[in-house]
């Protein structure tokens, strides 16, 4: 007995059969507004930007999602609360952020996660102006998840600096 293309496509037909939305039903919740995501982003940016500058590192925590991971530059990948407390506390503790700034150039939205990319500036110091300021920038990229409520919160994290490394690091 030959088995013709109809009989490849059965199983397909059956699973859109069962999956099939019913009447009015829609078979997925209405897609995020992108603009509006884009707002809601650059106004957490703009929260975070305030608790880095104040060195308020719970607040800065506060902003990212419980499964968050946070992957800076020469060091080793954050996970979780804990772990990007400590990430935040060392970094802290080595320099004082005197000027932060980011800048998203774009958001793209599916589902309830937003992918943003941009570039920040930065100026640093020792801490307690032990020192000579030193800017940097770069850019980054941020993965969002839309939380229950609403909100959005940074679920992956990474940047890095466009700036050469010193002579002598490579």
């Amino acid at each position: 007995m030959q088995r013709g293309p109809a009989l490849l496509l059965l199983p397909l037909l059956v699973a859109t059969a069962c999956t099939a939305p019913a009447g009015n039903e829609t078979a997925t919740a209405a897609a995020p507004d992108p603009a509006a995501v884009r707002q809601a982003i650059e106004a957490v940016n703009a929260q975070f930007t305030a608790s880095l500058k104040a060195g308020d590192i719970e607040a800065l925590v506060s902003h990212y999602d419980a499964e968050a991971m946070v992957l800076p530059p020469n060091m080793p990948a954050a996970r979780g609360a804990a772990g990007i407390r400590e990430a935040f506390s060392g970094m802290l503790s080595a320099m004082t952020i005197t000027e932060f700034t980011l800048t998203t150039h774009e958001v793209h939205v599916a589902g309830n996660m937003a992918i943003e990319t941009g570039a920040y500036a930065m100026t640093s110091q020792p801490p307690q102006g032990g020192g000579p300021a030193t800017p940097d920038t770069g850019k980054f990229v941020v993965v969002w998840r839309q939380q229950a409520d609403g909100s959005w919160k940074l679920f992956r994290d990474i940047f890095n600096s466009d700036l050469p490394l010193p002579a002598g690091a490579h």
